[in-house]
């Protein structure tokens, strides 16, 4: 899995008004872009993609909408943030465990920084629990 900051830097950006373009955004999007005005794609790693339009003062105005929910914002970063932690890391990462590497096909937990399975979290919560207990469980 990239890191943020790798996955900030594999942007690449399409825009509507380029035939070739236009085709490519149909496909990472399922929709045809508006011909009446021109629209612009944010393409990150795999094909996550932040929607963008010129505003009257040719200012970036960014939108991203995972599932229900809808974000509008000039700052592109805190786009790619939600897009990242929301979406990216959870669903199009290698969905690696971080304790037992196994590699899984639904969505990790996130703790802290790392990303774990559900039997990798019971077992965690289970040693902190049990800790000074003098069944104290060791696993490596």
């Amino acid at each position: 899995m990239m890191t943020f900051k790798r996955f900030q830097k594999s942007v690449r950006m399409l825009d509507s008004t380029l035939s070739a373009d236009k085709i490519e955004m149909e496909k990472i999007t399922g929709s045809k872009p508006y011909d009446d005005e021109p629209e612009y794609l944010f393409v990150y790693d795999g094909n996550c993609f932040i929607n963008a339009e010129l505003d009257a003062d040719d200012n970036f105005k960014y939108y991203l909408c995972l599932c229900n929910e809808e974000w509008v914002d000039a700052d592109r970063s805190k786009l790619e943030r939600i897009l990242y932690d929301d979406h990216y890391a959870t669903w199009f990462a290698d969905r690696e465990c971080y304790d037992c590497k196994d590699e899984y096909e639904t969505p990790l937990v996130k703790k802290g920084d790392k990303y774990l399975c559900k039997d990798c979290l019971m077992m965690r919560d289970l040693q902190k629990e049990f800790a000074d207990s003098p069944f104290a469980l060791i696993v490596k």
